[in-house]
């Protein structure tokens, strides 16, 4: 099965004809655009409508009109001093004069820095163009850069300096050059990898694994040492090694628009010779928690709920074992939140069990 390949896409900003616009230019009204998380940062960039849930740094609201969206890191999910938390553009290839803008606001005690960058992807440089350090005041602040001609990523990187008072903002990126026109090739296709079962299981401590989040949820799933943000519901610690040196799966309640959001993760396409079943930790107490569901997600077939939970289980992990069939196909785990404080669910420590005998039926 063919896959369009989103990440590497490469971006002309010059005069050329074509028929996909890009978004690099982005407001963050409706998604990251053509922006992406890194791979290799410790923290996720989130976006939001609301305060952020820092109530003595972030912005009140948004810069484009006041209750849009915009971006920001949570320091309150860092694990250790100065996590950093990177978006990377597209490839762009520029060729005649182009400037970059950005509105920002940094204002807290904790804040630590903002710093756009170039990256050249043959050699796997990083150049800084601009960096902004410390407390700038309540308001949005804006900057300006003519960019560099040349083939590279732009890097749009913050760090927290403490856990509290380091919420940093961003909103309305603007590129613009001498014809103002911004184009992107048709994307290149491949074939998607199917990985062996194992593959699927994960503890989080370093990263998500080969899981990623869906794109037609409401929001995303963090990773964290600590508690969650809200200290009505989330556990104090992992499951792996109970203590902050472990890291769990979250979702986070103060992020939700509207009751019942959903965010949803979803596994690579994996491939089970025999019988197996899948362990999941996961910890949910609060008196606003939703629901939980683990999900057969196949190429044709509607999902099919392998397992779920509902509501408020107690303050200690738990475990979930389902039982997974010979056949392709990936797992989606659900999380929901019915109100935006005493919601956040949290999972660890998923893996595959192998049977010795078959005990599943049909």
């Amino acid at each position: 099965m063919n896959s369009t390949i989103v990440r590497g896409a490469v971006v002309i900003l010059a005069a050329l004809i074509g028929t996909t616009t890009s978004n690099v230019s982005c407001d963050f009204e409706h998604d990251f655009c053509d922006w992406y998380q890194s791979k290799t940062d410790n923290l996720d960039w989130a976006r939001t409508n609301l305060k952020t849930p820092d109530k003595s740094s972030g912005p009140y609201h948004d810069h484009s009109s006041g209750n849009g969206f915009y971006a920001y890191l949570s320091g309150s999910i860092a694990g250790f001093p100065n996590a950093t938390a990177e978006l990377h553009s597209p490839i762009l290839i520029v060729t005649t004069n182009v400037s970059f803008e950005i509105w920002y606001h940094m204002n807290g005690i904790g804040i630590g820095n903002l710093k756009i960058g170039l990256i050249n992807t043959t050699i796997n440089s990083k150049t800084i163009l601009w960096e902004q350090r410390g407390r700038r005041g309540v308001e949005w602040q804006h900057i300006k850069i003519n960019l560099p001609k040349g083939t590279y990523k732009l890097c749009i990187s913050a760090t927290a300096r403490l856990h509290y008072g380091s919420d940093v903002a961003i909103d309305d990126i603007k590129i613009t050059g001498s014809f103002g026109k911004i184009t992107v090739p048709p994307p290149t296709t491949t074939q998607e990898t199917i990985y062996d079962v194992n593959e699927i299981a994960c503890n989080f401590d370093q990263s998500f694994c080969h899981w990623y989040q869906d794109t037609d949820d409401q929001f995303d799933w963090r990773r964290t040492s600590l508690n969650t943000p809200d200290r009505t519901s989330g556990p104090s610690a992992d499951h792996t090694t109970g203590d902050s040196e472990g890291y769990y799966a979250y979702i986070n309640g103060h992020e939700i628009l509207q009751p019942n959001s959903v965010s949803r993760m979803i596994s690579p396409k994996f491939m089970v010779n025999a019988n197996c079943s899948v362990r999941v930790w996961y910890h949910m107490n609060g008196h606003g928690i939703g629901s939980l569901s683990i999900n057969k997600v196949s190429d044709k077939r509607a999902a099919e709920v392998l397992f779920k939970v509902t509501g408020r289980q107690g303050p200690d992990w738990s475990e979930a074992r389902l039982d997974l069939a010979p056949g392709i196909y990936k797992l989606a785990i659900e999380g929901t939140v019915n109100l935006h404080y005493g919601s956040d669910i949290a999972i660890d420590d998923i893996s595959v069990i192998k049977h010795t005998k078959p005990n599943i039926v049909g």
